[in-house]
């Protein structure tokens, strides 16, 4: 009495790739033929009812059955009647239609509590299998998983976790602590030819795929540019990308510079990230443009602004994220701004990645056990 239908190996996302059952049985069998079906198939929950031809009648649920024969007098009083008195009705779905169009058009029962059945039919109208909002669920969920892993996986090669490099005019060293597994903050280095270097440090707002993404696609970009045409065009295509995408509701904030060995010129942009820095002859003190930038992503179009730096023997230039000095104590207090540049103070004489270490080693000192809470990343340059 009980009858399925074979699974049919489909190409592409269609819905009957979702089916969780391929059990069917007739429209002519009695209330108890049903209950003894499910009693022997523990793992059947729904089955499909269908007449002779396999034409869909409705669905038996192994719930509501026992639910009703379970009532005082119920075997007595349903046992031996058809199987048509019990039937519940269930959309019908074409089981070729797109996996996706069929979410979206279902979309709002998927957030119900209550699991909901779909039948699956040909262009006949016969059975073809049954999948529930349950199913659909647990797919988007594996779906969503498998993604987050690719994009680890994406981000990991792309955004590196240290820079170390030194050439006759400077040492640079940076380091990026994402907070999760995936971090908006990064930090890229590039030699353009063999008297200059690029490098930045960013920090995308938010955390997760959107950040790791842009992180990812932003180094990709870095990659393939052409740093001859300068630095601000790259800026600009930057942020038509993450505008285009998030319409000014994801935005980066960063650091981008280059430096040029033969005439001891930093020509840097600063887009509203303000954490830099330079250290000359004891003092600390922060460049300064006639007009602020904007982050990249907040506006469709910008015209960013350079500063030129001349720099000489000793200097040193030091950027960081919010990560840094915003992470807290158990007590709730800030590790702070001026912790971290009095370190860069009192160690200027030192290697940039021995500073970066005891700062480092002091900031996990400070949180105490407390969780970090936002990606942290610093760059330190400097001059010979």
């Amino acid at each position: 009495m009980l009858r399925s239908v074979e699974k049919e190996i489909s190409k592409g996302e269609v819905i009957a790739r979702r089916c969780s059952s391929f059990f069917y049985i007739s429209d002519k069998i009695t209330i108890g033929e049903a209950a003894e079906l499910f009693l022997d198939n523990s793992h059947i929950d729904v089955l499909g009812v269908t007449d002779e031809d396999r034409l869909v009648k409705g669905i038996v649920l192994r719930n509501d059955l026992f639910s009703l024969i379970g009532q005082k007098f119920g075997r007595e009083l349903y046992l031996n009647r058809n199987i048509s008195e019990v039937l519940k009705e269930a959309p019908l779905i074409y089981y070729r239609r797109n996996t996706f169009s069929v979410i979206e058009e279902i979309s709002s029962e998927l957030n119900s509590p209550v699991n909901r059945y779909y039948v699956l039919v040909d262009d006949k109208n016969r059975f073809c299998g049954i999948t529930s909002s349950r199913d659909l669920v647990f797919f988007l969920s594996d779906m969503m998983r498998r993604e987050i892993k690719m994009t680890q996986s994406i981000h990991s090669s792309l955004v590196v976790k240290a820079i170390r490099e030194e050439s006759s005019s400077f040492q640079i060293f940076g380091a990026v602590m994402p907070a999760g597994d995936i971090g908006g903050d990064f930090q890229y280095c590039r030699c353009i030819n063999n008297e200059r270097w690029f490098f930045s440090l960013c920090d995308v707002s938010g955390k997760g795929l959107n950040a790791g993404m842009i992180a990812g696609a932003v180094s990709g970009m870095y990659a393939v540019y052409d740093f001859s045409k300068g630095l601000s065009d790259i800026l600009k295509r930057i942020n038509s990308h993450i505008y285009d995408l998030f319409g000014g509701e994801i935005f980066l904030t960063g650091i981008f510079f280059e430096v040029d060995e033969l005439d001891f010129k930093i020509r840097l942009f600063d887009m509203g990230h303000s954490f830099l820095y330079i250290l000359r002859d004891g003092r600390l003190y922060a460049p300064s443009t006639s007009k602020e930038n904007m982050p990249l992503g907040v506006l469709p179009e910008i015209e960013p602004e350079e500063v030129l730096i001349k720099i000489k023997s000793g200097d040193m230039i030091i950027a960081f994220s919010d990560g840094l000095i915003e992470q807290t104590n158990i007590s709730g207090e800030p590790f702070g701004q001026q912790r971290v540049l009095s370190f860069v103070s009192r160690y200027r004489n030192t290697p940039p990645e021995k500073i970066w270490k005891l700062i480092h080693s002091d900031f996990e000192s400070w949180r105490m056990g407390n969780s970090q809470s936002d990606d942290v990343s610093m760059l330190i340059m400097k001059i010979k």
